[in-house]
């Protein structure tokens, strides 16, 4: 055995020092060396590794005790003198690096850019044209019998309306309960409907006049204008020229307007009365309460054509401008590329237009929510559908107030919470709690659909609590729906799909926001919203001539627009009432 400092090598060991040492020696060599070679030098390499790891007191021998090392890391201080050099507490030596690229802030997703269609212009401002087709067969601002054979007004929510009934309506607004009509313009109407998209009442004209006792009596030279003057009121008729004061009648603001066409379609306009004005005019909705059919032969040839107008009308389309600046020094700009290798131009760029992204998207979501509750609004009027959804259990109706695309704030009732059980007891738990708020989604895209006369919703918008209860509720099997909604928490924007809708989490909507957005993105030449770029961003960069510090800057010009014909249709909003401790 060989006894290096007296350590005696069994054949075994010495066998397992040789295996662990020869690589390192073979890489220190830069090649192969014998196994001769290799066994005296692994043998004295590893018995001067035993002693060096060994502990003794003796003076002289380096040992931990008494060899200096770096210390714990440490920042240096600023350079003091010479001494600072040799001095152990002004740092470790070690070269500061990081273990991570430079932090960047996350910006917020931009959902809307998702939900409208991006149609880029060539030019600040443009026109756009439209063209209605009207019930005319008269003119708003004609006389006697030049005026429209039927028109609509906006009238209260507290007026009902019997289709076929005869109203009144005339323009002095003294006229209280019991009390002769006696002065004003009048008109004698009979009430056809509500309009399929506003709601708004529809009246066939039968006559203009002025009014004494209660009874109006039919003159060739007023204007229904005249009547409908935006101070008007309206009373019940017991005949169709006697007014009912007997009940006090409804205040109309509005004024007189034609009627469309396309989206009021009123049977009995073109299928010949035959000269009999008591023929009964129906509009809109068919509610299986008669039978609806042309005139025969005889009343045909007694009647002559009524007439359909069209009116073209324009809208401006003008870009708008968001822009912003960064500032940074020549020292920022070198010390960055130098040391992190950080481009700090395209970095603050990067910034500027994200804060450009972010103005636009809330531009557009803050414009499709409105248009959402306008239309909203507006199938409560026309139909008598609330789609708003109270979830908290044996809650009252309560209400929910929200600007409308004109910015005007619009207040809907959310309907008291609904038990669908059969007894008085509740056999709800959480699950069809949240199924409840998918039925509402189908039903406002069906809506979409019905209204809209495009195709159903394509996306869904609302906040993260909404978004946490679909999916936690996308696999009820109870009730299953078709969905790809993701309940390992991975996309948020989109979130998953019910249906063929996208729902998206917009990140700026409070926990507590429990709107829900369904709208419809079609083709570009559909109605809807649109974003209109003229300069998506532009980045601008300059000296300062004093501090040499460069500036960027970028600017952004675009238009956003409500396109088409009731383009309002194409989305709709509802809130979600929740309990105080929320629904997941």
């Amino acid at each position: 055995m060989y006894k290096p400092n007296g350590i005696e090598f069994p054949k075994l060991m010495e066998s397992q020092v040789v295996q662990e040492w020869s690589p390192i020696l073979e890489q220190y060599v830069g090649g192969e060396i014998s196994r001769e070679k290799a066994t005296w030098i692994s043998k004295i390499a590893h018995a001067q590794h035993l002693n060096e790891n060994s502990t003794f007191d003796s003076a002289g021998v380096a040992t931990l005790s008494n060899t200096p090392g770096l210390g714990s890391p440490s920042f240096g201080t600023t350079l003091g003198g010479q001494s600072n050099f040799v001095n152990g507490t002004y740092g470790s030596g070690d070269k500061w690096i990081s273990p991570f690229a430079i932090a960047l802030q996350v910006a917020a997703k931009t959902v809307g850019f998702d939900i409208v269609n991006v149609i880029p212009i060539s030019a600040p401002n443009g026109m756009i044209y439209y063209v209605d087709y009207l019930y005319a067969d008269g003119k708003l601002d004609g006389t006697g019998n030049d005026n429209p054979l039927i028109f609509k007004i906006q009238t209260p929510s507290t007026f009902t309306g019997t289709k076929g009934a005869y109203y009144i309506g005339s323009s002095a607004a003294n006229v209280g309960i019991d009390q002769a009509l006696s002065a004003g313009n009048a008109a004698r109407l009979q009430y056809i409907g509500r309009t399929r998209i506003e709601g708004y009442a529809m009246f066939k004209l039968l006559g203009t006049g002025s009014v004494s006792g209660n009874v109006v009596t039919d003159t060739t030279t007023l204007k229904i204008a005249d009547v409908f003057d935006g101070g008007a009121h309206l009373y019940q008729a017991s005949n169709a020229t006697t007014a009912d004061t007997t009940a006090e009648g409804w205040a109309v603001t509005g004024t007189a307007d034609y009627v469309r066409a396309f989206e009021d379609q009123v049977y009995g306009f073109s299928n010949g009365e035959g000269g009999q004005s008591a023929v009964t005019y129906d509009g809109n909705f068919v509610e299986g309460d008669k039978l609806h059919e042309g005139a025969l032969r005889g009343e045909g040839e007694a009647d002559s054509f009524k007439n359909l107008g069209m009116r073209i009308t324009s809208k401006n389309v003008e870009t708008k401008t968001f822009k912003a600046a960064v500032t940074v020094t020549q020292e920022q700009l070198q010390d960055m590329k130098r040391q992190h290798g950080f481009d700090l131009i395209a970095k603050a760029e990067n910034g500027l237009v994200n804060e450009l992204s972010q103005n636009y998207n809330k531009s557009i979501l803050s414009r499709a929510f409105a248009m959402g509750w306008r239309n909203h609004i507006n199938v409560l009027a026309a139909e008598g559908a609330n789609l708003n959804l109270n979830l908290v259990p044996s809650a009252s109706a309560t209400t929910a107030t929200y600007v409308d695309n004109s910015g005007t704030s619009q207040t809907m009732a959310v309907p008291a919470w609904q038990n669908f059980s059969t007894s008085s007891a509740s056999f709800d738990n959480q699950e069809t709690v949240q199924r409840r708020i998918m039925s509402k989604i189908n039903a406002a895209s069906d809506l979409i659909t019905q209204r809209g006369r495009r195709g159903p919703a394509t996306f869904v918008v609302t906040n993260t609590q909404i978004a946490s209860a679909l999916k936690n509720v996308s696999s009820y099997s109870f009730a299953p729906m078709q969905n790809t909604m993701n309940q390992g928490g991975g996309n948020l924007y989109p979130a998953g799909k019910i249906g063929d809708m996208s729902i998206y989490v917009d990140p700026n909507m409070k926990y507590t926001d429990t709107r829900v957005l369904v709208g419809r993105k079609g083709a570009d030449d559909e109605p809807g919203l649109k974003f209109l770029p003229y300069l998506m961003a532009e980045s601008i960069q300059t000296i300062s001539p004093e501090t040499m510090a460069p500036k960027i800057a970028v600017i952004s010009r675009a238009g956003l627009t409500e396109y088409g014909q009731l383009p309002e249709t194409q989305y709709l909003t509802f809130k979600v009432e929740v309990p105080s401790g929320g629904i997941v």
